[in-house]
């Protein structure tokens, strides 16, 4: 950093570009965007807009990189008040608007059109086939298949490959932190603490295609979102580490707080349908904290601005890159019954998997493999998904139907006592399932045993008065006839 702002860019870029080694950059960055310090500080952002610029001049580098737009849809987007047209001749969608310029460029002369003021904001739609006819494009935006898309150096948007998602992470980190303030009187102070940041990814989305393309497609991809808000496993005593633990506790917190809608049985299996949320992205948990901190207008539009990327505008519209995960969960389920080690998934069967891609299949094996996160820390919180959501399943079927309960109590070597429970039912046939395994830390008496057994089913909201059998190990504590589990 002694280099200077430029003189440090410059160096950085020459490294970026000649090899794939992206330590110095991390490293400085690391100092950068450390989360212990103001979000808003000024020198901050400036020495990232000279880092990505590479030894150019942020302005200098604007300019460059807009030579490579060849977006052929609009996507301006503009807040209240802006004057906006809507032509329904032309419109699929009764929703379509169009910018002036846009309007004015197309050919609408005899089309049933109005003028309008935005009351809430918008985007433009010109160039987008799904929302409008092709008739409507204005000249700029019209199909061009006879020209070549001009392809951007890598060199010129290096850096920025590596910098977007650490920017992304330390925005999350930010609204993470003042969480709180979320529910509060005015959830709007940590976002204008974080006006300068939103500001500087809004700048970059509005520098066209090839940009916008480098922050979609880390925006959207699940495995940097994995391996960045990932807990390192260090010493507690690092200042650092303690905070992304604390602010990742209030995530959680508030992901748990957050109110799950109530869907239909058939619509359960939608992630966005869930009575539990979870996050794959970084765009997932972006719209998430956007809706908790009331629509914060340039957080919004920032994300508004870069539906003009075809791959970003699909993953937004639809489950589109979640394969990868389905992959994961079922690769961890076969760890899980194997009874291996965690890391087994990322040392062993993703390489394996990668070769018989590449030899058999003849594909391309690292974008694949790429999309399967299989980190020794993400392996065991799947498996734990995957147990919670197969009880919530079994726990649906309880509250319904009558069911045979089994229990049985044991000592482990070290004189912990353990509750077992096992269920059968009928469910297109005899089914039977382990219910819950409780430990029990006071005694082991019959009305302890019934009072444990008593809060899970009320805890779970499963009627008592559904069980019609009820078998034991035969021990007193369960059969005894004035203080036994089946006495009460």
């Amino acid at each position: 950093m002694r280099k200077g702002k430029r003189g440090c860019a410059s160096f950085i870029q020459a490294q970026c570009s000649s090899s794939s080694d992206s330590s110095q950059v991390n490293l400085l960055l690391d100092k950068l965007l450390n989360p212990l310090k103001p979000i808003d500080d000024w020198d901050t952002i400036d020495w990232i807009k000279w880092l990505i610029a590479g030894g150019r001049t942020p302005s200098e580098f604007q300019v460059i990189v807009r030579r490579y737009d060849t977006a052929t849809t609009c996507g301006l987007v503009w807040t209240a008040n802006f004057v906006a047209y809507r032509c329904r001749t032309c419109g699929i969608s009764p929703c379509m608007s169009l910018c002036s310029d846009c309007f004015q460029r197309g050919d609408h002369s005899g089309h049933d059109f109005n003028m309008f003021r935005s009351q809430a904001g918008g985007a433009c739609d010109c160039g987008d086939s799904s929302v409008m006819k092709e008739s409507g494009f204005c000249e700029r935006h019209r199909p061009k298949p006879h020209i070549k898309k001009k392809v951007p150096p890598r060199s010129l948007l290096c850096i920025a490959e590596i910098a977007m998602p650490r920017l992304y992470l330390r925005l999350l980190q930010h609204l993470r932190q003042h969480s709180d303030l979320a529910n509060g009187d005015d959830p709007l102070v940590p976002v204008a603490q974080a006006d300068l940041m939103a500001s500087l990814l809004h700048e970059y989305s509005s520098l066209g295609a090839a940009m916008r393309q480098v922050m979609t497609s880390t925006i959207c991809n699940p495995q940097i979102y994995e391996e960045l808000t990932e807990i390192p496993s260090e010493d507690d005593s690092d200042e650092r580490l303690t905070f992304i633990k604390q602010t990742d506790q209030l995530y959680k917190k508030m992901l748990k707080n957050f109110p799950g809608p109530s869907a239909p049985e058939e619509y359960r299996d939608f992630p966005a349908l869930s009575d539990k949320i979870y996050h794959r992205t970084f765009l997932e948990e972006f719209v998430f904290w956007t809706a908790k901190y009331e629509f914060p207008q340039k957080i919004v539009c920032w994300l508004l601005n870069m539906l003009p990327d075809p791959k970003y505008k699909s993953v937004a519209r639809t489950s589109e890159g979640n394969d990868g995960f389905r992959a994961a969960y079922e690769i961890s389920k076969i760890i899980a019954k194997a009874r291996k080690p965690h890391n087994i998934g990322e040392r062993v069967i993703l390489p394996a998997v990668s070769a018989i891609i590449s030899s058999v299949m003849k594909q391309n094996a690292i974008e694949i493999t790429n999309s399967i996160p299989l980190s020794n820390s993400s392996v065991p919180r799947r498996i734990d998904e995957m147990v919670e959501d197969v009880e919530k399943q079994l726990i649906a079927h309880l509250q319904v139907k009558q069911f045979a309960l089994q229990l049985d109590e044991s000592t482990l070597r070290d004189n912990e006592a353990l509750l077992l429970a096992y269920v059968r039912f009928n469910n297109e046939g005899p089914k039977e399932e382990m219910l819950f395994g409780r430990s029990l830390t006071t005694d082991t008496k019959g009305e302890t045993i019934f009072n444990e057994v008593a809060t899970y089913f009320k805890e779970n909201n499963i009627p008592l008065k559904n069980i019609i059998a009820c078998a034991t190990d035969g021990a007193p504590s369960m059969t005894g006839r004035c203080k036994g589990f089946i006495a009460h």
